[in-house]
């Protein structure tokens, strides 16, 4: 059962270690950019099309117009000719230049626009576009920084729990408290250096030791002020 937890355990790290390299966000970032290129590209033939679309209808319409015109010019000409079946012919014709004139001006207009739209479009991808170089650098350095941190957590993270989980700070916690009992233990005997409990001592039936004279001394004033305070005048 362990070796199968183990495998499994490395195919998901595996799998994570992919996808992580998958969303690395330095990658993601050219690309973007390589797609967007792409878009462009695209969105230029596009455009190119549109245009010409719109150009030749343009022309169409130009062209229908010219004719209406001269059908109209014929079609006077025949007229004072006497020929008014020819001048009928060519104002039939001059009719049916109009109508496809009407139907050509519609078609142009929409298709203008729709090349005005796009021709827009393509102008603000390439605004972004140029955007985001300008910014590929700053963010490829911020991802950088990024994972630096990452890395440095990750580290500081991993080596702090191997010490404490270890007996290594446990061993030296308690050589510090040891060290430190050890100056607490000295501080009380510096502290109880040159002083003569003598009352205690004669209490516990223990030998008194030898008196200090500067205690003494303290001693005396001490109880020479205190018969002062408790002994009346004249007494």
């Amino acid at each position: 059962m362990g070796v199968f937890k183990r495998m499994k355990d490395m195919s998901k790290a595996g799998v994570n270690e992919w996808l992580d390299q998958m969303e690395d966000p330095a990658v993601m970032i050219n690309q973007y950019i390589r797609d967007m290129q792409a878009e462009i590209n695209k969105a230029e033939v596009t455009v190119a099309k549109q245009m010409a679309s719109e150009r030749m209808l343009k022309q169409r319409l130009e062209e229908a117009l010219s004719r209406s015109s001269a059908c109209e010019t014929k079609a006077a000409a025949a007229l004072l000719s006497g020929e008014e079946e020819l001048a009928r012919r060519h104002l039939e014709e001059k009719l049916t230049q109009e109508e496809r004139s009407k139907d050509l001006a519609a078609l142009h207009t929409q298709s203008k626009v729709q090349a005005e739209e796009l021709l827009r479009q393509l102008h603000e991808m390439k605004d972004e576009y140029y955007r985001m170089l300008s910014r590929r650098n700053e963010l490829t350095q911020r991802v950088e920084l990024a994972r630096a941190k990452k890395r440095t957590a990750e580290v500081i993270q991993a080596n702090t729990y191997r010490i404490d989980s270890g007996s290594a700070l446990r061993g030296f916690h308690r050589m510090e408290e040891k060290i430190m009992q050890l100056e607490a233990e000295a501080d009380v005997r510096r502290s109880m250096s040159g002083y003569s409990p003598v009352a205690s001592y004669s209490q516990l039936g223990a030998a008194p030791l030898p008196a200090d004279p500067l205690m003494q001394q303290r001693l005396e004033e001490e109880l020479q002020q205190l018969r002062s305070k408790h002994t009346t005048p004249g007494a």
